[in-house]
């Protein structure tokens, strides 16, 4: 036979999980914006283009400090295609220029979406459970 926790620890629990969950969407969040809000701009050359199911294009530019970058842009907006020696501007991190952005793409909260929808459905769970324990008593 197997031993079941009490609905009030599963609602606990639950309830903790749906907190994590929701600070983790909470930093998802700022790290997406992070880069569009607080990021350097630097006008890119594509010297390569990798077309296909998992399309990216190499790209390098100097950076305000003159450091030399080369850099896999995966997220991109080209209409049309890219060709090599087209420029676009690139957003990049200053502590770390290889984290960059197109300046055309807006940010990607898919990661965001999710985490929330997660903490959603473990809330509804742990609300569940609460019920049961108020029920129970």
């Amino acid at each position: 036979m197997q031993r079941q926790w009490p609905p009030g620890v599963q609602a606990a629990i639950g309830l903790a999980a749906a907190i994590f969950f929701f600070l983790a969407a909470t930093a998802e969040g700022i790290s997406v914006n992070g880069l569009r809000d607080h990021g350097l701009r630097a006008q890119a050359t594509v010297v390569e283009v990798h077309g296909g199911r998992n399309s990216y294009v190499m790209a390098e530019f100097t950076t305000n400090q003159g450091q030399f970058v080369l850099v896999k842009v995966e997220a991109y907006c080209w209409t049309p295609r890219p060709q090599v020696g087209d420029t676009a501007t690139l957003i990049y991190e200053s502590d770390n220029p290889a984290n960059v952005q197109d300046t055309r793409i807006s940010a990607n909260h898919g990661r965001t979406i999710l985490l929330v929808l997660i903490g959603l459905v473990t809330l509804a769970m742990a609300s569940w459970y609460l019920r049961q324990a108020i029920q129970s008593k």
